[in-house]
């Protein structure tokens, strides 16, 4: 189902929303003022917003001028709920693009009617990078939400790149344009692993929905914070169809810089993210320290850390899921995984894996 902000000071009539809506199975976000709802729709990303005109701090056509101007919020629907003369409120809504609207009182089955209308033609259901792996998937949730920026740390060879690479593959495979800026790879050597993993991607590179980027190592005398705007102001200049970004991985510009060009580096992807773009950025936790790695670690709406464990006479690696903003369900705190050739990720029961 969906997820719909309420923007409404009267606690009466937006409990009364609630309940409509809760019943019939949405997520509910709820905001007493136009401004709280301004911030909760570019912080929360809801499908559908139903918006009161007359509130404190913002009325609602603020509120809507807010939306229309923000990259990511510009087309999310409204519904307009009203108490004022409705022709004018209609018209002045119009203009700011809403197609639905609501009077008060409000009446039950049409508040129902009203949010179905809305939502038509609208999907719900995949608003989520998915790693092909239902298991995996469910771990996290439901996979990376969409426009969502994703820190994936760890040791070496904990599986961070393959792991990166379930997410392009998964994204391709979702219809999206995706670009892998990668100093782990060449184009030719990234076809092949992909490849021997189950994960061909030769097609997508051809039809151009699939480009690779090489990052270059840094030269003595090089100066990390350039470099990381070098990259920065790459990933920008790609075409607004480009809707996934992989980084794999930002280590070797990382150890060269100071915390303040990392963090104006995660800031600059945060922002990129603010217009529709989702973010997965692969880092070697040596790299930085630990007080710098939790600052970015809050930055990010999901974070992986991945480790190699040793039971017996194998290796295993182990993802511990820290955080998925927005997930549609509980996460799974810990998974233990193989990487198996032809498949990819497969996931082995913690109580297999110490047998």
């Amino acid at each position: 189902m969906a997820k719909i902000l309420i923007a409404e000071d009267e606690y009466h009539i937006r409990k009364l929303l609630v309940d409509i809506l809760a019943a019939a199975g949405h997520d509910i976000v709820e905001a007493e003022n136009g401004g709280i709802a301004l911030e909760q729709a570019w912080s929360e990303h809801p499908d559908l917003i139903l918006l009161d005109v007359m509130m404190p701090v913002m009325d609602g056509f603020g509120v809507l001028q807010g939306l229309r101007e923000n990259f990511f919020t510009e087309d999310t629907p409204v519904i307009l709920v009203t108490a004022v003369n409705p022709e004018d409120a209609e018209q002045q809504g119009m203009d700011l693009g809403v197609q639905h609207f609501i009077a008060k009182p409000l009446v039950p089955d049409m508040v129902e009617a009203a949010v179905r209308s809305a939502l038509r033609g609208i999907d719900t259901t995949d608003a989520h990078v998915r790693l092909g792996n239902s298991m995996l998937d469910e771990k996290l949730g439901g996979g990376i939400p969409l426009g969502s920026l994703t820190l994936i740390e760890g040791a070496s060879s904990a599986g961070k790149s393959v792991l990166c690479q379930h997410l392009i593959h998964g994204a391709l495979e979702m219809g999206q344009r995706v670009a892998c800026f990668t100093s782990e790879d060449s184009q030719r050597s990234l076809i092949s692993q992909m490849a021997s993993i189950g994960m061909p991607v030769s097609s997508y590179i051809w039809t151009d929905n699939l480009t690779v980027f090489p990052i270059e190592g840094p030269k003595p005398g090089d100066i990390g914070g350039n470099l990381l705007n070098d990259l920065s102001l790459k990933m920008n200049s790609l075409p607004k169809e480009t809707k996934l970004l992989a980084v794999d991985s930002i280590t070797s510009l990382a150890s060269i810089s100071d915390e303040r060009e990392v963090a104006t580096f995660f800031a600059q992807c945060k922002q990129l993210c603010a217009e529709k773009k989702t973010i997965v950025l692969v880092v070697h936790s040596f790299a930085l320290d630990e007080k710098m790695l939790i600052r970015l670690r809050s930055l990010c709406d999901a974070h992986l850390k991945l480790t190699v464990e040793t039971m017996g006479d194998r290796q295993f690696r182990v993802m511990e899921v820290c955080k998925i903003r927005n997930a549609n369900q509980n996460t799974g705190n810990v998974v233990t995984f193989e990487v198996e050739a032809g498949f990819g990720i497969k996931i082995v029961p913690y109580s297999k894996a110490k047998a």
